[in-house]
């Protein structure tokens, strides 16, 4: 493992949880401990996947449904793309992202204050690609009896302000993940499902620097 508007709250807990989601992807493989997820993660490199999410809000019958693209490279490459039903790009490159939204006039970029803290809380998300979950003291890491992976915001902090908790399911395949929750409120969540994953293969520089790269080109 480069207008302005002000995010609102939901739009800024759906951008941070996606972050989050595509960076935990890549530390996970099975494992009986976190110290043996930790070692497992040390060979993985990079991930690529394909997923769908499933957003459920208690005002809703049915769940609003996306699919998307993640690209995923060591230390601190990212793109997590959303190709319908609306397309949006998330760039991030060592300290730089970026992020564009489908508009009437084409990919718009987004320019706000809370993509400075978006960039600072992925740049501390990204160390748990090698299980090193001691370096963010704003999640409290645990693993369940049936080899879930949960983690839950410490006491107090501003994490605890936008999710409950975040469950993982994992496969037998060390860097593969087979779904993720993220819990906002007793009705309020979203599960992330992950599919087509490949781990450790060459990702070209451009697909985490340009919106339109060539292999994406739509």
């Amino acid at each position: 493992m480069k207008a302005c508007n002000k995010m609102a709250p939901h739009t800024k807990r759906v951008s941070v949880g996606s972050a989050l989601l595509a960076c935990t992807l890549l530390l996970l493989g099975w494992a009986d401990e976190l110290e043996d997820i930790r070692e497992k993660g040390e060979f993985v490199n990079s991930v690529q996947a394909a997923f769908t999410q499933e957003r459920y809000l208690e005002m809703l019958d049915e769940p609003l449904i996306s699919k998307g693209l993640l690209y995923l490279e060591v230390p601190g490459s990212l793109r997590w793309e959303y190709t319908g039903p609306v397309r949006s790009v998330l760039l991030m490159e060592n300290e730089t992202i970026r992020q564009y939204v489908q508009a009437d006039s084409g990919m718009v970029e987004q320019k706000s204050r809370g993509l400075e803290g978006m960039r600072i809380f992925l740049q501390d998300a990204c160390m748990w690609m090698k299980g090193e979950f001691e370096s963010n003291p704003d999640l409290v890491a645990e693993m369940a009896s049936d080899g879930r992976i949960l983690l839950k915001p410490a006491r107090d902090n501003a994490m605890a302000q936008m999710i409950r908790y975040i469950e993982l399911r994992l496969t037998n395949t060390p860097g593969v993940v087979e779904s993720v929750a993220i819990y906002e409120e007793e009705d309020s969540y979203m599960i992330i499902r992950f599919h087509d994953t490949k781990i450790n293969q060459d990702i070209a520089d451009e697909i985490f620097q340009k919106l339109n790269p060539d292999p994406l080109q739509q």
